[in-house]
């Protein structure tokens, strides 16, 4: 349901009760579910707020990929680019999946100190899973 249709519903609600109103209240109504909606994310059927877009879930569980990147941050914890693409085993597609995975906000990418002992240490991109990520794996089933 749109928030277009929430509001109307609403509106729809009120004006069974018997009460008149004037164009600047449905407008301020329809702000008002807008802005929550934004501000809280659709309702789940939990009662908690969804912030996941059902399509992100379709799109994921479609990309085996994807999962598989989101699995190992999730079980092996934070890991430099080099070493996630080892552990996938995709030094070809990994790239990408890792950017797209990106602009999903499943992962956040970070600069940091790369692990070995010289003096001169080199600056390696750190992968993190967020907690939107994990929110798929355990939508569709992979966590709990």
């Amino acid at each position: 349901m749109s928030s277009r249709s929430k509001s109307e519903y609403v509106i729809k609600k009120i004006e069974k009760e018997g009460l008149k109103l004037s164009p600047r209240v449905r407008e301020l109504i329809k702000r008002v579910i807008e802005e929550a909606e934004k501000e809280l994310g659709t309702p789940s059927v939990s009662g908690k707020p969804d912030t996941l877009d059902p399509n992100l879930l379709t799109y994921v569980s479609r990309k085996p990929g994807l999962i598989k990147l989101l699995l190992v941050l999730h079980d092996k914890g934070p890991k430099y680019t080099r070493e996630l693409l080892g552990k996938l085993k995709m030094w070809d597609d990994g790239q990408r999946l890792i950017r797209e995975a990106e602009n999903l906000g499943l992962i956040v990418r970070k600069w940091g100190l790369c692990p070995g002992s010289s003096e001169f240490r080199r600056r390696c991109l750190y992968n993190y899973i967020t907690s939107k990520g994990e929110e798929v794996l355990r939508r569709l089933g992979y966590i709990k």
